[in-house]
């Protein structure tokens, strides 16, 4: 299997400073046939999308369940013996025989199925396949009720033998409600190496309806000339003591917080973290990630 991301440094960032939980086999496999991951960008500029109703099956050592299992955990690092987070036993829909055995709610709307009834905090796993290195977009489909505001989504990108590594793709609410179902770009131009992942998408606020994640292979990157940047990439001073850090090389970045949080983005040979609180923070870049201390 092939290992993850430009967000390796992050991964391994966090693991450094204990952030992380301890790693296992995680028991989630494709639905419905449990060995055939989703591919995703096969080819460029086509979308693939991920239906949020089939999230992921379970096979552990008492059998396969072909609705997946409840975690009944609410933490943004779930535990690898279940596939989602439903808060209301049974499906509250109107859809009772999609996957009969689950406890997401699921109805028939828009283009098919989709989850409904959510409370706050729910989630739900979807192990998928990048098919090649490459800048991916992504956007949700869902529905909000005319005028309503401050719904927010998480979702996350997974190394698939360890669920509790930290690579956020959004954390953001969404758009005001229409009251029809509407595209909301959450992801635009992420840097992703091929190879398998688990997609946790974590719905924060109660209400809107979701369909489907669409993800688009928007272009293929030069592995080498990225690894030559990442190799010689440098910020510095690195601790700074007034917050500011230069950048050896003009790029993108994103700057996240330890817990997942980005909390600054911008372009260019520097980054000033001077007006946020003293400590570390992740800096990501479409080629590398660095940690930056702030002192």
């Amino acid at each position: 299997m092939k290992t993850k991301l430009q967000k390796t440094l992050f991964f391994s960032a966090l693991a450094l400073l204990g952030m992380q939980a301890v790693s296992a086999q995680y028991v989630g496999v494709p639905f419905p046939d449990k060995t055939t991951p989703l591919a995703i960008g096969e080819t460029t500029n086509v979308e693939t999308r991920i239906e949020l109703e089939n999230f992921d099956s379970v096979e552990d050592g008492t059998g396969f369940y072909i609705d997946g299992l409840n975690t009944g955990n609410t933490t943004t690092s779930p535990p690898v013996t279940g596939t989602y987070n439903d808060k209301s036993a049974g499906s509250g829909g109107d859809n009772t025989t999609y996957r009969p055995g689950a406890d997401v709610d699921l109805m028939n709307d828009a283009t098919g199925i989709v989850v409904t009834g959510i409370q706050g905090q729910e989630y739900a796993l979807y192990t998928i396949e990048i098919k090649e290195d490459g800048d991916y977009d992504f956007t949700v489909n869902y529905r909000i009720n005319a005028g309503i505001g401050s719904k927010n989504l998480q979702v996350w990108l997974r190394d698939a033998n360890d669920l509790s590594s930290e690579g956020i793709l959004f954390n953001g609410t969404l758009n005001v409600g229409t009251g029809a179902y509407e595209d909301m770009k959450i992801v635009d131009t992420e840097a992703l190496t091929a190879g398998i992942y688990v997609l946790l998408v974590r719905y924060v606020s109660a209400g809107p309806r979701f369909d489907y994640i669409a993800v688009t292979r928007t272009s293929t990157l030069s592995v080498e000339e990225n690894k030559l940047k990442a190799s010689k990439f440098k910020a510095f001073p690195n601790p700074a003591n007034d917050g500011i850090f230069n950048l050896n090389i003009e790029a993108k970045w994103d700057v996240y917080s330890l817990i997942g949080t980005k909390v600054l983005e911008g372009e260019g040979k520097q980054v000033d973290l001077s007006t946020f609180a003293k400590g570390a923070y992740i800096l990501r870049t479409p080629f590398t990630s660095k940690m930056l201390i702030s002192k």
